[in-house]
């Protein structure tokens, strides 16, 4: 008997066993596995179709080539038109003319995209991983899915060889991933990149009209110019020597402009965008002559990026003559002499929009008292939008821009008697700011927070605006909002968004937090809600404090990130982040700012940022910085 129950027990011991195995092995319902998204060809290719993205973050217009906007400025081409502190290209623009000083601090916030990088490059090298373990493809559908993925692991290091020289080399070997990685050679890291494009280039389709993904003249024009970085100049020849033979044409000079143009003769990969999203941009605003914004009676401003002289002169006679000689105008005296414009050819008509030439139907007049006026290179206190040079830039920008089709501002006030109820309550906010709208017309901002201590800061620096900044509270709006993103911007957007629907007005919103490199960047998006929603500041520093116990000041290192979103009443959505580095302090001090101000300590101010003076937090903090950025958007 006592045997029998022995049995029984043993059996259901390893049936129990059995089961807790089987259940452990279980494919997860919640999301797609691994497995799944890689050992289907179709799912594969939505996957690898996310990296695609690096190519738009990292273009030459975007925040990827720089936090303050164009490295293009960084040469001879281009002069920033706008003096605005945080407005972009300013900041390279400032350095190549300018001669601010490269601190360390400046040039990682500025220049900076280490942390970035490597993580898009895990990212891909997670995905190369995953394809050679799970794919059931075909063989050459593989391989054509690997090359692309190599594509962007080599575009990515091209960039970090590009900024930093050496690199710390991270293949699909994901054993390989640990803090203690040896930092390579520039040679080895350029081979590094050379192997992934030359894999590139050898197993993508050669076809020239894939609509927008990769194809093998991408790769070698990407090999070409990265060898070109490198110094391996035969390198460079024979990669351009592959694309100069797979069929591509210049555009005639006469159709040179087509170049910019989707379906270009000459374009080799082109970024495409789904016409159906709600994909915006405002380089348009940022570009177009700044005589638009007065025409259309806009407050935003224009010629941000502003050809030089250099560029100009480096155009010949359309006759093939030869190149103007410009010596009359770098005289002390000047000249009263029409510069050769008209005769130039038809490439600089394409690019530069120079004093007389036709815009719209009307003539540019960059001079002072001009429709688009001219400013002097730091010396005038506000430009708005003047050209520095005297020239716009005319390459890119549509001419069809208008400000007037720009989204209509409702002005919100503090109302009163907005029913507590969902519909109802909708219903009466709207009609309050019908009715407000036809009374005192103007424009309004709604900021979706309900935070004084922020409110206050965001009054200090939006002050000069000409809209009316309102708290959540102070604009009648009472909802609940999940924050579930996984980042700062989605978080944003998500609060952005739904107050702007809630209220048809335009409205603000920021997501910010503490990232600790030592704790994995901890709080991170979840700072609010560290330790709990209702749990105090002071428990929270105090907490991060005794984590780091220990810990000395040199890894330490944190910053504070803020992403500001602005939804438009048209749907659209702008979203601008900025950041500011420092180190976790060994004890809390101050008694200004908020959060974890006590505990976030500036080496180059020797005080944390609750030692600050609200002047001297709003000059330099990650939400001030954001805040300006969003600023030449509104």
């Amino acid at each position: 008997m006592k045997t029998k129950v022995l049995s029984i027990i043993l059996l259901g011991a390893s049936l129990g066993l059995g089961s807790c195995s089987d259940y452990l092995d279980m494919t997860p319902t919640d999301r797609a596995s691994d497995k799944l998204v890689w050992s289907k060809l179709d799912y594969a290719e939505q996957a690898v179709n996310d990296f695609y993205r690096y190519i738009d973050y990292l273009g030459v217009y975007r925040d990827g080539q720089c936090l303050a906007g164009m490295t293009e400025a960084l040469t001879d081409q281009l002069k920033y038109g706008s003096y605005n502190y945080m407005a972009k290209c300013q900041i390279p623009s400032e350095i190549a003319y300018g001669g601010s000083v490269l601190t360390v601090n400046y040039v990682s916030t500025y220049l900076g995209n280490w942390g970035t990088m490597y993580e898009y490059v895990r990212r891909v090298n997670e995905g190369i991983n995953k394809l050679k373990k799970y794919a059931s493809f075909g063989q050459a559908d593989e391989e054509r899915l690997e090359a692309e993925m190599r594509f962007f692991r080599g575009y990515l290091y091209t960039d970090l060889l590009k900024r930093y020289k050496e690199v710390i080399i991270y293949d699909e070997n994901l054993d390989n991933i640990k803090k203690d990685m040896p930092v390579s050679s520039e040679a080895d890291g350029w081979n590094f990149v050379y192997n992934d494009l030359k894999y590139a280039g050898e197993h993508l389709p050669v076809d020239k009209t894939p609509n927008g993904r990769l194809t093998s003249g991408a790769a070698y024009a990407m090999l070409s110019r990265a060898m070109l970085y490198a110094e391996r100049w035969d390198d460079a020849r024979i990669a351009a020597e592959k694309v100069m033979g797979m069929g591509y044409e210049l555009e005639a000079k006469e159709d040179y402009s087509n170049a910019f143009k989707a379906g270009s003769k000459e374009a080799i990969l082109q970024y495409c965008y789904d016409k159906s999203s709600t994909v915006t941009h405002d380089f348009d605003g940022y570009m177009v002559p700044g005589g638009d914004k007065a025409l259309d009676g806009n407050s935003m401003t224009g010629g941000f990026g502003t050809p030089t002289q250099e560029m100009v002169e480096s155009y010949e006679y359309a006759d093939g003559s030869g190149f103007p000689d410009w010596s009359a105008w770098h005289t002390a005296e000047g000249t009263t002499t029409t510069p050769p414009y008209a005769k130039l050819e038809p490439r600089f008509k394409a690019t530069i929009l120079y004093n007389g030439a036709t815009w719209k139907g009307r003539p540019i007049e960059s001079f002072i008292n001009g429709t688009d006026g001219w400013a002097a290179w730091k010396t005038d206190a506000k430009p708005e939008g003047r050209s520095t040079t005297g020239y716009y830039l005319r390459k890119l920008v549509d001419e069809a821009h208008n400000y007037k089709n720009l989204a209509i501002f409702s002005k919100i006030n503090n109302v009163s008697g907005i029913s507590g109820s969902g519909a109802k309550k909708a219903t009466d906010m709207q009609l309050k700011c019908q009715y407000i709208n036809e009374i005192n017309p103007g424009r309004g901002i709604v900021f979706a927070t309900g935070n004084e201590g922020k409110m206050k800061e965001i009054r200090e620096i939006l002050g000069d605006l000409d809209y009316e900044i309102l708290s959540m509270k102070e604009a009648g709006v009472d909802i609940d909002i999940v924050e579930d993103g996984t980042t700062f911007e989605e978080n944003a957007i998500i609060k952005a968004k739904t107050v702007m629907e809630a209220t048809g007005s335009l409205v603000l919103a920021d997501d910010s937090g503490l990232e600790v490199d030592y704790l994995n960047k901890e709080p991170g998006v979840y700072s609010a809600r560290y330790m709990g929603e209702n749990t105090s500041y002071r428990i929270k520093n105090q907490i991060i404090l005794d984590r780091l116990h220990g810990v000395p000041d040199i890894v330490r290192s944190a910053r504070f990130v803020c992403v500001i979103a602005a939804a438009f009443p048209d749907g659209r959505v702008e979203t601008r982040r900025a950041t500011i580095e420092g180190r976790i302090a060994q004890e809390p001090a101050g008694e200004n700012g908020f959060g974890y101000d006590p505990i976030f300590y500036l080496p180059e101010k020797g005080k944390t940022t609750a030692q600050l003076s609200a002047e001297e937090k709003n000059e330099i903090s990650h939400r001030g910085k954001a805040l300006r950025q969003i600023k030449e958007i509104l």
